[in-house]
This record gives structure tokens, C-alpha cells and sequence, in this order.
């Protein structure tokens, strides 16, 4: 039977969303965390749901694996754990650095540790101070066994994740830019920036000057400069050359100078982002939800277009995943692994974890053996073979 040999509570308002469970002379908040809970020798980092959530926080240490709690748990995951000698007490903490007394873990060895939350879904945008603080409880056992970050059941999810968040058929017509990646290529400049925010913040069918008041830096308007209140020297493109390369890929392919926004919203016409259509009020703009690729329009050299490739859609729809697979990374199984592998362990969409996993192998976070444009849900995908992990 397992016992409980060590335990810490602790209540706290985060900011930031930030809730890390770690040795305390560790850098501060741990590793980043992505849809739930990720984990790396010495450190835990978890997700609330709310920036600013009350927290009611328990953490356990047992002498073995302890048995089943309660049901009423919603989110629930088991992760690989390992102390860091010299590492010191286990922590909790939020945005601000934790105080108080904390528990002894660095003679646990290598270990699992369980995650466990409720109240993250309570929200849905609304204030904060009407509800229960979520409660979330991290249970420590040894695990003589090394089990990788593949062992154990599937993880548990009450909530959508963030990439299957349901769009309203506007905002889905916006989202068709980065779609087609032209957001990540116009964004190097305010104009584009704003002029996008602005049509999926408005949400219907509009002139030109209805835009104006959803532009997010009020003293801008349509003949402000097109890189907004920083002005653009020629000094400026050895240093950030992405504005000056735009501007002269857009001449390139036979647009209109850029110079102001009402010229950046010309350009957006011109390049098939915005479209007219009749209402009953007359013609209006629209999002086109379909716009053609960025290259041939752009042509674009090839270290932007390896941009372009990993930072379009679906892989911009996958950054909830991140902070998952460098989880994942970390604590690396010895034998190469599936996407679908994964899919299953992680509760997430195979086609999801796949996109992910070809970003990977683009950017190079490992070695996949095969060209990343293959790999498939049984594609054997190999992690690096040594890791920080203790």
C-alpha cells in the first residue's frame, strides 16, 4: 500500500497564466507549458485556465505509485519526473516567486508525477472573481522503472483544445489568410497587422473607413506610414530587413507603392485578401477566406518560404502542442516513435500531431530520417538520442 510522506499546499492568484511546480534554485517558471501540464528534470509547469485565476494548489509526495482519487477531477495526466541534484525543495508559485516553507524531493529519484485539475473551463471570458479557485493537485511517486513520457494512460481533457476552438464563419474567413500564409508575410509590417486585426474585429461586411475605429493604435489612420509610428530609415534594413524586403517583393509582383496604410489596404484588394460583395446596403468589403498562396504572387527566397512553410497553417493551428513535444523531447523513449503513438497518448487529433511533427524535422528539433513532407501517423519518427534528463 502507498504512502503519503510529504505534502504542501498552497492558495495564490497567478497572473499570466503562469502556475510552475519546481526545485527552487531552478530558473524561474520552469519550461513553457502548452495545452496542459509539461515536464522537465527538476521542474513542472502547468496551465490555468484564466491569466488571472485564484488557485487552491496541492502537491503530494509518495513512497510509491498511490491509488486512484476521487472522479471529479476533470483534466488529468501522468508525466516523467526527475529531481536535479542540488536543485533544492519543490516550489509552487505563480507569476511571483513562491514563499514559505516547501517539501524536500531531491532524494526521490527518477519518478512520475500525476497532474490533476478542475475549475480550468469555468471562464469563457468571464470575470474571474465570480468563481471557485480552480484546484489542482500534483502527486510525486518513485519510479525505478524510467518510464518514458509515452508510458501511461491516455491524458484526460475536459475542455477543447485551443486549436478546435469554434470559429464563427467571419473570423474563419480571416483565419483563411494565415491559411494561405500570408499573415506571417505581411504582419512585418503595422499596416497589415492592424488592417487584419481590425476586419476580424468589426465581424460584418464594411467600407473601407469603417476599420478606423477598430485600429488598436488610435492615433493611426489611413495616412499614417505603412511600418505605422516607426519610421523606416535606410539604416534599418541591415538590421531588420523583413519591412524592406516586403515592400520590395510587393513592387515585384506589380503592386502599387506601399507607402501608407490606405495604401497597404489597396494592396489587400489588389492581392486578393479583401473582396466586394453586394448587401442592402450597398457594396462592401469581405475577408476572402481562399486567397491564393503567397508564392508565385511573392516570390520569396528560399529561406522564407522554409518560414512560411512552418509558420503557416495547419502549423500556426498546432502551438498549443508545443510546449508538448518539447515535454516529449525531454524525456526522449529509446525506439523512434509514431505520430499516432502520440495522438493516442496526448488525446489529440493524428493530423495534428503529424503537422507538428513535420515542423519539428523542418526546424531541426530531431531527426526524422525520411523527408518531413512524409511523414505520415505510422511514419517512425526518431528523438535525439540525449536529453538534459537526470
Amino acid at each position: 500500500m502507498a504512502h503519503l510522506v510529504g505534502e504542501l499546499e498552497r492558495e495564490l492568484v497567478t497572473d499570466f497564466a503562469i502556475l510552475s511546480v519546481q526545485q527552487a534554485g531552478l530558473e524561474a517558471f520552469g519550461i513553457p507549458v502548452g495545452t496542459f501540464a509539461a515536464s522537465e528534470p527538476g521542474a513542472l509547469s502547468a496551465a490555468p485556465g484564466d491569466r488571472n485565476a485564484d488557485l487552491r494548489v496541492r502537491v503530494e509526495r509518495w513512497d510509491s505509485r498511490p491509488g486512484d482519487v476521487a472522479d471529479d477531477w476533470q483534466d488529468c495526466d501522468e508525466l516523467p519526473w526527475a529531481p536535479v541534484s542540488g536543485g533544492g525543495l519543490l516550489t509552487v508559485s505563480g507569476f511571483d516567486p513562491p514563499t514559505g516553507g516547501d517539501l524536500a524531493i531531491e532524494d526521490i529519484g527518477p519518478a512520475r508525477v500525476q497532474v490533476l485539475a478542475r475549475g480550468r473551463h469555468q471562464y469563457a471570458g468571464r470575470a474571474v472573481e465570480h468563481f471557485e479557485p480552480e484546484q489542482w493537485l500534483f502527486r510525486f511517486w518513485p519510479d525505478t522503472d524510467r518510464r518514458d513520457m509515452l508510458a501511461g494512460p491516455p491524458r484526460r481533457l475536459a475542455g477543447p483544445l485551443p486549436s478546435l476552438a469554434e470559429r464563427n464563419p467571419w473570423v474563419a474567413a480571416v483565419h483563411g489568410w494565415r491559411v494561405a500564409g500570408w499573415s506571417p508575410r505581411l504582419s512585418v509590417l503595422a499596416a497589415f497587422r492592424e488592417i487584419e486585426t481590425a476586419v476580424r474585429l468589426l465581424g460584418h461586411p464594411f467600407e473601407r473607413d469603417d476599420l478606423t475605429a477598430f485600429l488598436r493604435v488610435r492615433q493611426l489612420d489611413w495616412t499614417s506610414p505603412v511600418n505605422g509610428s516607426v519610421p523606416m530609415t535606410s539604416d534599418d534594413r541591415t538590421i531588420n530587413p523583413g519591412p524592406f524586403d516586403l515592400l520590395d517583393a510587393l513592387g515585384a509582383a506589380g503592386m502599387p507603392q506601399v507607402a501608407t496604410f490606405a495604401d497597404a489596404f489597396t494592396c489587400l484588394v489588389r492581392l486578393g485578401l479583401l473582396a466586394r460583395c453586394d448587401t442592402p446596403s450597398g457594396e462592401r468589403w469581405v475577408p476572402n477566406p481562399t486567397p491564393g498562396p503567397v508564392p508565385p504572387v511573392l516570390e520569396l527566397s528560399e529561406r522564407a518560404l522554409r518560414e512560411r512553410e512552418v509558420r503557416a497553417v495547419p502549423h500556426v493551428d498546432l502551438r498549443y502542442l508545443d510546449a508538448d513535444l518539447r515535454t516529449l523531447v525531454c524525456w526522449p523513449p529509446a525506439y523512434p516513435v509514431t505520430p499516432l503513438a502520440v495522438a493516442v497518448r496526448w488525446s489529440v487529433p493524428v493530423e495534428h500531431v503529424v503537422d507538428a511533427f513535420r515542423v519539428g524535422a523542418l526546424v531541426g528539433a530531431w531527426a526524422a530520417g525520411v523527408d518531413p513532407r512524409e511523414i505520415g501517423a505510422d511514419t517512425p519518427v526518431t528523438l535525439p538520442a540525449t536529453t538534459g534528463t537526470a
